[in-house]
C-alpha cells in the first residue's frame, strides 16, 4: 500500500510539521510505502492514498471532474475536525477516510497507545473489517467513526482500514 503525505510547499522540508515525518516513518514501520511530497497536482501519482492535513486542496478543484473524483476517493484527512463536521466533509467530498483531531493529537503525544473511534470511513468497509461503529452524531448514511477490533493504535488501525478499502471496492457515490 502506498501513501503520500501532502504538505504545503513552504513546509516540505519541515518534518515536524504536524508530525508528518514521524507519521511517514511509522507508516513505513507498519509495512506501507510512504513519502512526503509538496501539496501540488504533480505530486499525485494517481494510485496512492493522499494524506492531507487540511480539507481537499485548491489543485483538486482545478482538475477535470473525473480526475478530481479519482483523487478525492483516495484522500485521507489527518487531523480532521470531530464529528459531525468530519463526517460532513467525508460526505461532501466522498473521501476515503479521516483521522479526527483528537486521535491525531493523541497519536502525536502517545503513538503507542490506542484510542477508540478516532478514524472515520465508509460504513461497509468498517463492517467488513469487523470494526465497532460509533452511534449518534458519529454516524451518517454512508460514513461512521469506528474503532478497530484488532488494533486501536491510530496508524495500524488506519492501515488495516485502508487495506480493506483498497481490496476491490469503490467509495459510496453521492
Amino acid at each position: 500500500m502506498n501513501l503520500i503525505a501532502l504538505v504545503p510547499e513552504s513546509r516540505l522540508h519541515d518534518p515536524e510539521f504536524r508530525g508528518v515525518g514521524r507519521l511517514v516513518d511509522e507508516l513505513r514501520v507498519h509495512g506501507a510505502e510512504a513519502e512526503i511530497r509538496a501539496n501540488v497536482k504533480s505530486s499525485d501519482d494517481g494510485e496512492s492514498f493522499l494524506v492531507l492535513f487540511d480539507e481537499p486542496t485548491r489543485w483538486m478543484s482545478e482538475i477535470d471532474t473525473h480526475r478530481k473524483n479519482q483523487a478525492l476517493e483516495r484522500v485521507v484527512l489527518f487531523g480532521c475536525s470531530r464529528a459531525p463536521l468530519c463526517l460532513a466533509i467525508l460526505e461532501q467530498f466522498s473521501l476515503a477516510a479521516a483521522v479526527d483531531s483528537i486521535a491525531a493529537r493523541h497519536w502525536r503525544h502517545t503513538p503507542e497507545k490506542g484510542i477508540g473511534y478516532g478514524i472515520a470511513g465508509p460504513r461497509d468497509v468498517v463492517e467488513r473489517i469487523g470494526g465497532k461503529m460509533a452511534s449518534g452524531q458519529f454516524v451518517t448514511e454512508r460514513y461512521c467513526a469506528y474503532t478497530s477490533a484488532t488494533d486501536t493504535r491510530v496508524v495500524p488501525a488506519l492501515l488495516e482500514y485502508l487495506q480493506a478499502l483498497s481490496d476491490g471496492r469503490s467509495l459510496p457515490s453521492i
